[in-house]
């Protein structure tokens, strides 16, 4: 993970991506364009810097940081339009790979993921991209559940189905451990607070006057309170993180083969990476989504080449 906060430290984030011509870059590593890989790694770089510059303040003077942490989202939204601008569809331009294991979907699949990853990194670091891209009026701008419901989780899940068409055997294996760290990361469960209810305590005795009581206490003292309708609290839906709950242990079974098929090491640290932060998603207290991933390796010390 190191490697993916430093990368690219020559090339200025908001620089142009030069597009190669699609059908000379193919490579089971970049799938069909590397073009999306260098989005990904320049997007990977942006929040590893916003999130460090967050916990550790450059300078004494709070305008100076808050110049450099706009400075990063407005270089986030670069590549966050040129993600979207990416044209991964030039089929017929792609040749043959002449490997029965890696065909060229897999290739396409490839490029796929890592554009979806780009997408899923920066709306996790820098919300505000899916504020201005959607137009959201300023309450749904801060219900931080929503962004997650609607737009987060829903690329984390996408990108876990892109994994599920990727064979263990195929020759994008190498891409699989840090693709599946990035799913991981959007893989949050939903918040769900049920308030509890406390009994009604009646505040007589049996043999107390019923003249001196209002006429709540009469009720509950008539055993008539309980009839009455009452405003009922949503129940929580059983089903509600079972696709994020399923997307999980997809991404556990997968690493674990992984480790059978690559050097186990980085992607046993992938691994602890994935628990880690989704141990850290559910131990929050509350729906504000605070939690960072990044936050988490670096606490931790998960770090490999894998992400």
């Amino acid at each position: 993970m190191e490697e993916l906060g430093d990368v690219e430290e020559a090339v200025p984030v908001t620089a142009p991506v030069t597009a190669d011509p699609v059908e000379h870059v193919p490579h089971p590593w970049t799938g069909v364009s590397s073009d999306s890989y260098k989005l990904f790694m320049r997007a990977m770089k942006l929040c590893h810097k916003f999130r460090r510059k967050i916990r550790k303040p450059q300078d004494m003077f709070a305008s100076a940081n808050i110049s450099a942490a706009m400075q990063l989202i407005e270089e986030a939204a670069v590549v966050e339009k040129q993600t979207c601008d990416l044209d991964l569809e030039c089929r017929e331009t792609i040749g043959e790979t002449n490997d029965k294991k890696t065909p060229n979907q897999h290739l396409f699949n490839v490029a796929e993921a890592y554009r979806q990853s780009t997408l899923l990194q920066l709306y996790q670091t820098f919300p505000e991209l899916i504020v201005r891209r959607h137009e959201l009026d300023e309450s749904q701008a801060r219900d931080a559940q929503s962004l997650w419901d609607n737009w987060i989780t829903p690329i984390a899940l996408n990108l876990v189905g892109i994994l599920k068409l990727l064979p263990t055997d195929s020759g994008s294996k190498m891409t699989q451990p840090l693709l599946c760290v990035s799913a991981s990361t959007g893989l949050r469960r939903k918040h769900i607070e049920v308030k509890a209810t406390a009994p009604r305590d009646v505040p007589f005795s049996q043999d107390a006057s019923l003249e001196d009581c209002d006429m709540i206490n009469y009720l509950d003292f008539a055993g008539l309170h309980d009839e009455l309708p009452e405003e009922s609290e949503p129940e929580p839906d059983p089903d509600a993180n079972a696709g994020i709950m399923a997307a999980r242990q997809f991404l556990h079974e997968r690493l674990e083969t992984l480790k059978t098929v690559l050097p186990p090491k980085p992607v046993a640290v992938a691994q602890d990476l994935t628990k880690a932060i989704w141990q850290a998603y559910d131990t929050e207290q509350c729906a504000k989504y605070a939690t960072h991933w990044i936050d988490v390796m670096d606490s931790r010390n998960l770090k490999s080449n894998w992400g």
